[in-house]
């Protein structure tokens, strides 16, 4: 496909307001549908969570983030996901403009 990309990730979750939670490692994956996230949750579960393009306008990006370098962030109404990896076709901002694109091709923004 087209616009897929899957990278190793390591995942830090900030849940509440009282700091961040270390997930472990997980694997990210974009396709022309959504981004898709497995790696395990606060509890230890292994989750798979989807982010749909025609939902999320754009993703945030970081880069030198608390000195952990560049970073892709998801979110749920609950929860951040801070996304790191070593991958060398990772690209922060390749994945914002992306998902921007991709968010207005899904909404008839573009053709």
């Amino acid at each position: 496909e087209k616009y897929k990309k899957t990278h190793k990730v390591r995942v830090e979750a900030l849940p509440n307001e009282y700091g961040f939670v270390v997930l472990g490692d997980g694997e990210l994956t974009m396709d022309s549908e959504c981004y898709r996230l497995v790696c395990d949750n606060v509890e230890g579960k292994r989750q798979v969570l989807e982010f749909p393009h025609k939902n999320r306008e754009s993703v945030q990006t970081e880069y030198v983030y608390r000195g952990k370098g560049e970073a892709l962030l998801l979110s749920t109404k609950d929860c951040c996901y801070y996304l790191y990896s070593k991958d060398a076709d990772f690209n922060p901002t390749e994945h914002q403009f992306l998902g921007e694109y991709l968010f207005q091709k899904k909404n008839g923004i573009v053709k």
